[in-house]
């Protein structure tokens, strides 16, 4: 879901235990939250590169066991 997406200092082994028991759909609605993220602070600072990070993905793990909750 992140193949077409620039990404910068994402670690991808800590992202393995966070989201145990996701499904699909869930990696899918994490990694759109991210890009909404990152798309958020390109807006606010037309400077920035358009990157998801590890805060990103994060911040959509735990969107998304709020939504299963």
């Amino acid at each position: 879901h992140l193949r077409e997406v620039p990404v910068r200092d994402v670690h991808i082994n800590q992202l393995i235990r966070p989201t145990d028991g996701f499904t699909g759909a869930d990696i899918e609605w994490m990694c759109t939250l991210a890009k909404k993220r990152a798309l958020g602070r390109r807006i606010v600072s037309k400077n920035e590169p358009l990157e998801i990070t590890q805060d990103d993905l994060l911040h959509g793990i735990q969107e998304v066991k709020k939504r299963n909750q």
